[in-house]
């Protein structure tokens, strides 16, 4: 989506310049009614793709209560680090954690 978005940008400059429309009858409407269609495309791959990114993040948003729940399961205190990142409590192992993901 990203990569159509830059594409519909990309040829926005040609569409814009009459020197393009040249002989054809009514250029002046013809060149509007492309930018029109250029730019209503442009919204929907832009919006598309916000919906996307929505969904990535209601993804990361499961994933990271799906660790908290993990961090409740062990009864193990989850402490944050400054770069936010899980940091493990002393004394839980990986087996504690595949254990209480299980259960």
């Amino acid at each position: 989506l990203a990569a159509n978005a830059g594409n519909l940008l990309e040829r926005m400059p040609a569409l814009q310049s009459s020197i393009n429309y040249g002989e054809l009858p009514n250029s002046a409407g013809m060149q509007q009614l492309l930018l029109a269609k250029q730019l209503k495309s442009l919204e929907t791959v832009l919006q598309r793709l916000q919906a996307s990114l929505f969904g990535l993040e209601e993804v990361v948003k499961g994933q990271e209560r799906g660790v908290m729940d993990a961090w409740a399961a062990l009864g193990q205190g989850l402490t944050l680090a400054a770069s936010a990142k899980p940091v493990l409590s002393a004394g839980v192992t990986p087996g504690q954690m595949v254990e209480a993901v299980e259960d």
